[in-house]
């Protein structure tokens, strides 16, 4: 988070209520989707339901520790359970009217991308489609540690070259912008891939490892990567 910094939120629905055919097997029914404009890295997230308390906590995670009252601008469409969560946190609801088309183009292109890599990951992975839920959070650091960050209209001169002051951009994925060029320091794996773990409270005379899938990266407030991965053990 800078002193100037616009970011947009929206919700992917995936099924109509907890009862849908195409809810989760937790019970999830939807994804929560924030993106940073400047560097382009987006979080998604998981959510039983769209709730205004969700979305604050999320959004507060996304934002990580602030310890100013930076301009923060939130571009949404009028659902209430995200604009009111973006007052109570001090920062700028700038949301469509309601009805309107488009509500937020770059943010709903950015999903269409994203439910493709989601695609993909469950292709690959041989996971049932009551699994979706696992792949929403790899598909989205993955998205960001890939993709190039985004060069914006006014980061461009009049031919569409980018500005001497924005070169950097050019060289850097959307994590490394997001993170003042830092790299990002985890495994990069496939989504759901095999792999060994070292699990504690085994038996004493049994190895120390088991195996599982590799669900992806946790990460901390602030999108940081701390060196823990998510893995689902194979039993």
């Amino acid at each position: 988070i800078t002193s100037r910094t616009l970011i947009s939120a929206d919700h992917i629905i995936v099924a109509a209520n907890a009862k849908e055919k195409y809810k989760s097997v937790s019970g999830y029914t939807c994804i929560f989707t924030i993106r940073d404009a400047h560097s382009g890295l987006a979080l998604a997230v998981a959510q039983k339901e769209k709730t205004q308390d969700k979305n604050y906590q999320w959004l507060k995670f996304f934002g990580g520790v602030i310890t100013y009252r930076p301009q923060v601008v939130v571009k949404s469409d009028a659902a209430p359970e995200i604009t009111q969560a973006v007052t109570d946190l001090g920062w700028h609801s700038e949301q469509s009217l309601a009805n309107t088309w488009p509500h937020n183009a770059v943010h709903e292109r950015w999903h269409g991308s994203y439910k493709s890599v989601i695609r993909a990951c469950m292709l690959q992975s041989g996971f049932r489609a009551e699994f979706w839920e696992l792949a929403v959070g790899y598909a989205s650091v993955a998205m960001a540690i890939t993709q190039p960050a985004p060069i914006l209209p006014h980061e461009q001169d009049a031919s569409g070259r980018t500005l001497e002051s924005w070169k950097y951009k050019e060289e850097q994925t959307c994590w490394q912008c997001h993170h003042d060029g830092n790299d990002f320091t985890g495994p990069i794996q496939p989504f759901g891939r095999l792999c060994f773990y070292r699990r504690p409270g085994s038996h004493p005379l049994m190895p120390t490892t088991a195996a599982g899938f590799f669900i992806g990266w946790r990460l901390e407030s602030g999108c940081r990567y701390r060196g823990q991965l998510l893995i689902h053990d194979w039993e």
